[in-house]
């Protein structure tokens, strides 16, 4: 299960690009999440919208490797409003997230990056 630290900064500019990629409303609600990677000591973030793709890699402090999707734009909105610091975020149970800074503490509801797609 996913688990890492990263700074603020380095996070935001991964999270910010994916905004204008991301599906707002689909039908498919992947679409509209950002897929977080964590692995080698980097951590990557990805979205598409099935006709363009983003990937980005970024430094971070891993704890334990894993990939977890979550909301997009939510998560843009909660990493903008943390203050400027040292992040933790840590997959918990059923696909959750949880955000952790110095005096805040969010949970988001993400999906399984192992998403089915038809063939």
């Amino acid at each position: 299960m996913l688990e890492l630290k990263v700074k603020k900064e380095e996070l935001l500019k991964g999270v910010s690009r994916t905004q204008s990629i991301a599906e707002k409303r689909s039908s498919m609600p992947i679409l509209s999440n950002v897929l977080l990677k964590v692995q080698n000591e980097k951590l990557s973030i990805t979205a598409t919208d099935l006709e363009i793709s983003f990937k980005g890699t970024y430094e971070a402090k891993i704890m334990n490797p894993g990939q977890l999707t979550v909301p997009a734009r939510k998560f843009y909105e909660i990493v903008h409003e943390m203050a400027n610091e040292e992040l933790s975020l840590k997959e918990t149970d059923n696909f959750n997230l949880s955000v952790v800074g110095s005096r805040s503490n969010y949970q988001l509801h993400g999906l399984s990056a192992a998403f089915p797609l038809k063939r």
